[in-house]
């Protein structure tokens, strides 16, 4: 099957040479891709021959422009570039280091720099360095009481709010350092800002140091100054000291480079990426600014053969994560504000406004990538990237089934895939990235693969990505469910990572067809995914006329007024709202919708259809801003119950759902909690503004069974977390026959017998069938 696109892949090429802007994939689905695993030597032994994608880390030193390679050897297929540090433990985009800290680290020293392999990024200039103290994210601070003198290292300062520089006491820093330093609290790095003759920050006079010692009683920290080659300055009374925001330390990967003990842990830092950052005067650009110049002329300059690029996003994106600090100044007034302004979160604003910046370049300054880049980030829940306007798709890591965080939410997620391909920018790229062992390839005990380690969750990822873009990868490096990290260990890896430092690529039957060893065999789509509602009972519920209207409670500083309705439809106001920065927030301003008589079955699910569109709180600072979704969540509670223990989940039970100016209908999968007659609750805590809902109807069964055709078969998915779904072919498809792939690695399932009566999908699994007739 690959041969046959050959010819057509060639052709599109040229077009898009002389045309510009990136080609949409000729290749047949499934679409294998490899997600930061890829090796020069690999690259160059045919070892990722039948990739459609790779994504690679930005080391090159490891990885040898093995993306590079690729590209050049298939050059119709994508090559993109995921950017973070991870050779100094930064797994995210926004996870730098100034280059002050650098400069104390002795890592920009011609000795170290110019030898030691894991600084090729630094030596290269691939990696942006800031060297301007006040593009930061800093808690509030304090000001100093007395002066600090020059040329000395270890200085303690007198302030009166001594408490801003408590020691953090994150739960992941604790737990990953407690063995190596035996404490619970880690000190926090700072800046020392002068103010000018006007009592503004002197951003460009400022320096960087650790806190060794904290005082609280006497009102004193103590500060060890960061070597810089500029010296040691000194400063009046009213210096400005603040805190590091982010709370998370990590550890440096560099250990035979410790010039000192505390070199073991580095603390990220984060650029203030908000209108609110300073300047610097020297250019007259702020952080995010200064970034997307950086990235632009780093695609141009250093990939302009790859396809674009993508950013890992670790520390929130529509609500600060609790890596970062509750306390957060990010306009630096000595207040603090945690990015929240009159009812807005400023934090997505400025993510937004640099891809935004990225893409389309500052006039006068830069010219930005244009359409002819791909970007991308990570879109594991609605909380991550809702840039549709701006990013080529979404990286699913962790498969469609997020175990650590937001379990059970795959109808959500099946919910914001299918809005990448109607709503982002083309060519979709969105891609699955499945990390989990499975019944094939895994090591130690197999009895130990439990919840998502299994095939048929990869096959549900396969045939979810096949929904849409096609582009689906194994990347087994994580186990679940708190299993043994042995089983991640299988033999082909162990042998594979002394020959080439990472596992390859693992193949799967459904990539080839089975025993046919032909990849791309199901060919184009000839059609967009579909739900198939025949196993569905009627309609329980229908908000109609004679229903009774919602319901709304808000706690806290959230304030909203009472639902108005109108026949088939409603609405919910929110007036006021607070931060909302983890889940453990939500609820706490919600619409509850009385279902009146109708009844629930425990652990059953329910197929919740409707149609949204709401007010836009962001546009009224920006226009284009009006393209970003707001984000709701519903949930049932039967009986005052809301809580569903089934399987290895535990808590509340619910889905999400974005919501666009324009109405769109939304189908979600719920699962009821108890038996007898219930709520429907929906959670509206992100945003202040207006939320209609329309034509809402409740069924009993799965909303989240597709398929979707293509030229030489056909894949269907049962998305329930407990439900089989029975499909009859005949009724769906007449005059139309198919037959089951004939496989290696689970023959009971593909046996390659013809389906004759209505075949049965087991929960969380698929059917990747071949078209006979």
């Amino acid at each position: 099957m690959r041969l046959r696109h050959i010819a057509a892949a060639a052709l599109t090429s040229v077009v898009s040479n002389l045309l510009g802007g990136i080609p949409e994939p000729s290749s047949g689905y499934p679409r294998p891709m490899s997600f930061r695993s890829i090796n020069r030597k690999a690259v160059d032994e045919g070892c990722y021959d039948r990739m459609d994608m790779v994504v690679s880390d930005l080391h090159t030193y490891v990885r040898k422009d093995a993306a590079k390679t690729f590209k050049q050897k298939f050059p119709d297929r994508l090559a993109l570039i995921q950017i973070n540090m991870e050779r100094l433990g930064f797994w995210g985009s926004w996870e730098m280091l100034p280059v002050q800290r650098f400069e104390d680290l002795e890592y920009l020293e011609p000795e170290k720099l110019n030898h030691e392999p894991q600084l090729e990024l630094l030596r290269t200039g691939k990696y942006p360095l800031f060297d301007f103290p006040g593009w930061w994210t800093y808690d509030a601070g304090d000001s100093s009481l007395g002066d600090i003198p020059a040329d000395t290292e270890i200085i303690t300062v007198q302030v009166s709010k001594p408490e801003h520089f408590r020691p953090t006491r994150h739960p992941v820093t604790r737990r990953n350092f407690k063995e190596l330093f035996n404490r619970d609290a880690y000190h926090r790095e700072v800046v020392i800002c002068p103010r000018d003759a006007e009592g503004k920050l002197d951003w460009l006079n400022a320096e960087m140091g650790k806190i060794t010692a904290l005082d609280e009683a006497q009102g004193t920290v103590t500060i060890r100054r960061w070597k810089t080659s500029k010296g040691w300055k000194a400063y009046p009374a009213g210096t400005y000291i603040a805190a590091n925001s982010v709370e998370l330390y990590i550890r440096n990967e560099l250990k035979h480079l410790f010039t000192r003990p505390d070199d073991a842990i580095l603390q990220p830092w984060l650029p203030n990426l908000t209108d609110f950052c300073p300047r610097d005067p020297r250019t007259g650009l702020n952080a995010r600014e200064f970034l997307a110049q950086w990235y632009a002329n780093f695609k141009t300059n250093d990939y302009p053969t790859l396809d674009g690029l993508v950013f890992d996003v670790s520390v929130g994106t529509f609500y600060p994560s609790t890596r970062i600090s509750g306390k957060v100044d990010c306009n630096n007034d000595g207040e603090a504000d945690a990015f929240f302004f009159d009812n807005i979160n400023y934090w997505p604003l400025g993510i937004y406004d640099f891809f935004y910046t990225l893409r389309n370049g500052l006039p006068g300054v830069f010219k930005g990538t244009g359409d002819d880049c791909i970007l991308m980030g990570d879109s594991n829940h609605n909380e991550d990237q809702r840039f549709f306007d701006l990013l080529n798709g979404g990286e699913y890591e962790y498969s469609m089934h997020p175990v650590w965080f937001m379990p059970c939410t795959y109808s959500s997620m099946l919910d914001r895939l299918l809005l990448w391909k109607e709503r982002g920018c083309k060519p979709d790229s969105t891609f699955v990235s499945n990390k989990n062992p499975d019944e094939i390839y895994h090591g130690g005990d197999a009895l130990k693969l439990t919840g998502v380690m299994t095939l048929s969750h990869w096959r549900m990822d396969m045939a979810s990505a096949c929904m849409t873009s096609g582009y689906a990868g194994k990347d087994i490096s994580r186990s679940a469910d708190k299993s043994s990290p042995e089983l991640i260990q299988y033999p082909a890896a162990v042998e594979q990572r002394k020959k080439y430092r990472f596992p390859l690529p693992p193949d799967y039957d459904e990539y080839h067809e089975g025993v046919l060893t032909n990849y791309n065999w199901l060919g184009r789509p000839v059609g967009e995914a579909t739900r198939i509602g025949t196993h569905l009972s009627p309609v329980l519920y229908r908000f109609e006329e004679g229903r009774k209207p919602p319901v709304m409670h808000a706690k806290g500083k959230w304030d909203a007024g009472q639902p108005e309705r109108d026949k088939h439809r409603f609405s919910l106001n929110v007036d006021q709202v607070d931060l909302w920065r983890e889940d453990k927030d939500s609820w706490s301003c919600y619409a509850e919708l009385d279902l009146g008589k109708t009844r629930f079955e425990k652990d059953a699910d329910y197929t919740l259809t409707f149609t949204v569109s709401g007010s836009n709180p962001w546009k009224k600072l920006k226009e284009r801003y009006r393209r970003i979704p707001k984000n709701i969540r519903f949930r049932l509670a039967v009986n005052g119950i809301e809580e569903v223990d089934f399987g290895n989940f535990d808590g509340s039970y619910f889905q999400e759902a974005l919501v666009f100016e324009e109405p769109r209908t939304c189908t979600l999968t719920l699962k009821a909690p108890a038996d007898g007659t219930g709520v429907l609750q929906i959670d509206l805590t992100e945003n202040t503004g207006e939320t209609v809902i329309e034509n809402l109807q409740i069924r009993k069964g799965c909303g989240d069974v597709l398929y979707r055709k293509f030229e030489n078969g056909l894949v269907i998915l049962n998305g329930s977390y407990s439900e089989p779904a029975a499909v009859d072919f005949r009724q769906l498809f007449p005059g139309e026959s198919y037959c089951r792939i004939n496989g290696l690695q689970d023959p009971e399932h593909n046996n390659g017998k013809p389906v004759v009566k209505p075949l049965t999908v087991q929960p969380h699994d698929a059917f990747f069938l071949r078209k006979t007739q």
